[in-house]
């Protein structure tokens, strides 16, 4: 979800809208690829556009509420089992990938007879449009049993791996750390030659290892798709070293990433070629850096906190801004670790409202319900004269209503009134029981949004099921549409029983439009815009480049009024966007 007036092409990518104040911009958006970046992987993974992701280390934790790692903290009530996690991550956090644990080295994890990465979760994780990735901490001292991992995760579904490799690597193997990288990555590659790869390392190149060369960066680099490395601002600003804690706020950490990431990318064309005969330049790859996301409340050694909604936010915000950034065609990936560690208040919220990367996958078919109202639920009303019967064998549920049918003018109305949850089309379809001393056209009217349409039916007959007598037709959330049905019809008598109100397979594209942007006396800019659709999002600008998310939510009544709180006067564009 989220963007003054542009349109998208909307089944690939969201709806945004672009204004100034006092200027109406039209713009066209163009996605290209330069040489270098990194190639699209099976299942549709676009290392250069990663977007937004979370990591799960114990799936029981996470689908029990999303609770910490004692089971104390309840902190999701609707989480409870893999459906319904993965729903709260698309629909909650608004995510494009999950990372889940697979292994701890060689080791199946949590254990071989019980693995958490399984087909059942890959396929939950897809139902819902989420990428998903396994995962193992990387101790490079058993290659083919960490490919073992490899070939679980790919053989329950996964769309990609990625290496933990972190200061085992140094430790364990000393100088063999090169050449182990290069045959476990290279393999790998000869595996499985389409699948998306990653490592995480650590962000801090010059500091954790005195030199780059002690870590095997260039041979993770060379064969994988995307580095993620772990900027953990809040870490650092834990450490008693004056040299480390200044770096431990989100805008420090960032500029401490960016900044051994140049060093390190800088050195690779003196270094030679690499066993393949090229270049060690083409180690460099996207970046997708990682912040911890686990102590809510945590403080660095000041006291100052370092995991609240803000730092989370501007986290996101300062990559997407980077004017320094190493990774090729800049940050267009993140992620968080860790979820069951994270409060609604500040980590979870901070992660849903965050947006990064260029949306570009296709949304997961929508699946709205049936709508039935029936008679004798709270949707029904009448106005006239109306009885009650039971009798004929095909009515719906245990009674209908019926209307002495009257030339001219009727008497007698009855009114079905459907609470949509999901704007859009839909199909109407009645249903009554038949009978001989029925009308022959009882007429109904369908008020959507847009207009009305009506349907004279014939009672007499196709009774005891669903009959369409509109289709398409747009109803907005809420209790705005209805069908009426009265009782001016010819001879008889008129049935009211059931109407049923169904999902259109035809949808139509969302829209969004801005019809005021205006400054209040106080300075701040109020926008308004109407859409189609229920969910969006807000987003702020000075330059058309850099975006800052400013709100996002419900529409209420297909209507967005928001009101920025910024008063110094400078020049602001807006734009909305809306979920497909």
């Amino acid at each position: 979800m989220h963007p003054l007036p542009i349109l998208f092409l909307r089944r690939l990518f969201r709806l945004p809208l672009l204004r100034e104040i006092g200027l109406c911009i039209f713009c066209v958006f163009f996605l290209y690829g330069g040489q270098g970046l990194a190639t699209i992987r099976d299942g549709g993974v676009d290392p250069n556009n990663l977007g937004k992701g979370e990591w799960i280390y114990y799936v029981s934790q996470a689908t029990n509420h999303m609770s910490d790692s004692g089971g104390g903290v309840s902190r999701v009530a609707s989480v409870t089992n893999i459906p319904s996690l993965m729903s709260f991550l698309n629909t909650n956090l608004h995510l494009q990938f999950v990372v889940v644990k697979a292994g701890n080295g060689d080791d199946v994890f949590p254990s071989a007879a019980s693995p958490q990465f399984t087909s059942t979760l890959v396929n939950a994780a897809h139902a819902q449009g989420l990428k998903i990735f396994g995962y193992t901490r990387s101790f490079g001292t058993n290659l083919p049993g960490e490919l073992s991992i490899v070939s679980n995760v790919f053989n329950a579904g996964g769309d990609g791996f990625i290496f933990d490799a972190e200061g085992e690597w140094v430790t364990n193997l000393g100088n063999k750390a090169a050449s182990n990288a290069w045959w476990l990555c290279s393999t790998f590659r000869t595996n499985w030659p389409n699948k998306f790869l990653a490592h995480a390392p650590a962000a801090d190149i010059q500091y954790r290892y005195g030199n780059p060369p002690s870590f095997p960066y260039k041979e993770f680099g060379y064969w994988c798709d995307v580095a993620m490395p772990q900027d953990y601002w809040n870490s650092w600003g834990m450490n008693s070293n004056a040299n480390v804690n200044k770096y431990g706020t989100p805008a420090k950490g960032i500029e401490w990433m960016d900044s051994s990431y140049t060093i390190w990318e800088n050195s690779l064309a003196a270094l030679g070629n690499t066993p393949n005969g090229d270049s060690w330049t083409n180690a460099i790859k996207p970046l997708a850096p990682i912040a911890s996301a686990d102590d809510p409340g945590g403080t660095n050694i000041f006291g100052i906190p370092t995991q609240t909604f803000a730092d989370i936010t501007n986290w996101v915000y300062l990559l997407k801004t980077d004017t320094n950034v190493p990774a090729l065609g800049g940050y267009k990936g993140c992620c968080f670790f860790r979820i069951g560690l994270q409060d609604t208040n500040n980590l979870l919220a901070g992660i849903a409202a965050a947006t990064i990367g260029n949306p570009t996958n296709t949304p997961p078919p929508v699946i709205v319900s049936d709508i039935i109202v029936d008679n004798l639920d709270a949707g029904f009303s009448t106005t006239g004269s109306w009885s009650v019967n039971s009798t004929s064998s095909d009515k719906w549920d245990a009674d209908y209503r019926y209307a002495t049918a009257t030339s001219g003018a009727a008497t007698a109305i009855a009114t079905w009134t459907p609470t949509i949850l999901t704007a859009g089309n839909y199909d109407v379809s009645v249903w009554y029981p038949d009978g001989t001393n029925r009308t022959t056209n009882a007429p109904y009217t369908v008020l959507f949004n847009g207009g009305t349409a009506s349907s004279n039916v014939n009672q007499r007959v196709n009774g005891g099921s669903w009959w369409v007598i509109a289709s398409g037709k747009n109803f907005l959330k809420g209790t705005f549409g209805s069908v009426q049905l009265g009782n001016n019809a010819s001879t008889n008598v008129v049935m009211a029983d059931a109407i049923k109100f169904s999902y259109s397979t035809v949808q139509p594209s969302p829209t969004m439009s801005f019809n005021s942007i205006s400054r209040l006396p106080d300075g701040r800019v109020r926008v308004q815009a109407l859409s189609n659709r229920t969910n969006f999002i807000i987003e702020g600008s000075s330059n058309l480049v850099n975006w800052q998310t400013l709100t996002n939510g419900t529409i209420s009544s297909n209507a967005v009024d928001y009101t920025d709180p910024v008063t110094n006067g400078i020049r602001r564009f807006y734009r909305g966007q809306v979920e497909p």
